[in-house]
């Protein structure tokens, strides 16, 4: 039998850092990694009345099948919750295919 990989030890540091984002900016795909690019609202206090502005808050590389996994991940992490899929997913009553 062949020896397994060893799985690297999970180290949860206290210093990673915590982003809050209100929508995704967009999505690019380059050489095997998808790049995430997520936003947030902003009002820019430097003007009155303040103009509000999207501001990208940070950007996720993932390689490809990790990307793959967290999204099913996400996806099912949200169902088993009972969080119904945003209005562009649900089925409509004309089909969109023609």
């Amino acid at each position: 039998m062949a020896d397994q990989p060893q799985v690297p030890v999970f180290i949860d540091s206290p210093h990673t850092p915590t982003f809050y984002a209100t929508g995704i900016a967009g999505l690019w795909l380059n050489h095997g990694a998808v790049h995430m690019t997520f936003e947030t609202a902003r009002i820019d206090h430097s003007t009155t009345p303040g103009a509000l502005q999207r501001v990208a808050v940070g950007t996720l590389v993932m390689p490809v099948g990790a990307a793959q996994a967290f999204a099913v991940a996400l996806f099912k992490f949200l169902s088993e919750r009972s969080v119904p899929p945003p209005d562009a997913l649900k089925p409509s009553s004309h089909n969109r295919m023609q």
